[in-house]
C-alpha cells in the first residue's frame, strides 16, 4: 500500500465515521443547513449552533434571537389564535385581515364596527383630553370641517361660523358623514 492509498484510506474511513455515528445536535448555520430546518432535541446541550436553545414545547433548536412570534395578519400588532402571548397587544384580533378593526381602534365612520364593541361608527369618546383626543383618533374628511369635543364625544363641525351655521354637526350615517344640512345653511361647500 503506497502513501496515496493509506491516505485515501483514512480520509474515507472518517467520512464514513461521520455520517454513520449518531450526533446530538448540528451546526445550524453551515453552509449547508438553512436555519429554517428542524433540528430535534432534548435539552440546550443538543443545539451546538450559538444562540440557539431547546424549545421545551416543540423540542427543536430555536434561535434565542428570533424576534418574538405572534400570529398576526394584518400587522396591527392584535394576534389570533390560542397563543398570543408573544404579541405586542394581548387581546385578540376579531379580524386579523384589516389592521383598522381590532380591539384598540377608533370607531371611525366608515361602517364598519372597528373596536369589536358592537356599535358601528358610534362616536369617538374624548373626555380624557377633550378636542386633543378627537386629532390625536380621527382622521378629518374634509378640508372645511373639524372635530370638537362637545359633552365627552368627538363631533364633526364646519370650519365655516356664521349664525346658521351655530349647532350644525354632520352625523355619521351608513359609514359616511351627512353634510346635507351644512350645504344647505352655507356652512360647507357642496363637494364636486
Amino acid at each position: 500500500m503506497n502513501v496515496f492509498q493509506f491516505s485515501r484510506k483514512i480520509i474515507l474511513g472518517a467520512s464514513l465515521a461521520l455520517f454513520a455515528s449518531p450526533q446530538s445536535g448540528c451546526v445550524l448555520r453551515d453552509d449547508f443547513l438553512r436555519t429554517s430546518d428542524v433540528y430535534p432535541c432534548e435539552d440546550n446541550g443538543d443545539c451546538s449552533e450559538p444562540n440557539y436553545e431547546c424549545d421545551p414545547t416543540s423540542k427543536t433548536c430555536k434561535s434565542a434571537l428570533i424576534d418574538a412570534f405572534c400570529e398576526d395578519s394584518d400587522g396591527d400588532g392584535y394576534g389570533s389564535g390560542e397563543d398570543r402571548s408573544e404579541c405586542e397587544y394581548a387581546e385578540e384580533d376579531f379580524d386579523d385581515t384589516d389592521p383598522m378593526l381590532n380591539p384598540g381602534a377608533s370607531d371611525l365612520c366608515d361602517g364598519k364596527d372597528n373596536d369589536g364593541d358592537g356599535e358601528v361608527d358610534e362616536p369617538f369618546d374624548c373626555a380624557m383630553d377633550g378636542d386633543l383626543d378627537c386629532y390625536k383618533n380621527l382622521p378629518i374628511p374634509r378640508e372645511d370641517t373639524l372635530f370638537s369635543c362637545i359633552a365627552g364625544r368627538c363631533v364633526l363641525l364646519p370650519t365655516r361660523s356664521n349664525e346658521d351655521c351655530e349647532g350644525v354637526t354632520l352625523a355619521c350615517v351608513n359609514g359616511a358623514f351627512n353634510d346635507t344640512e351644512a350645504i344647505a345653511k352655507g356652512c360647507l361647500s357642496a363637494r364636486e
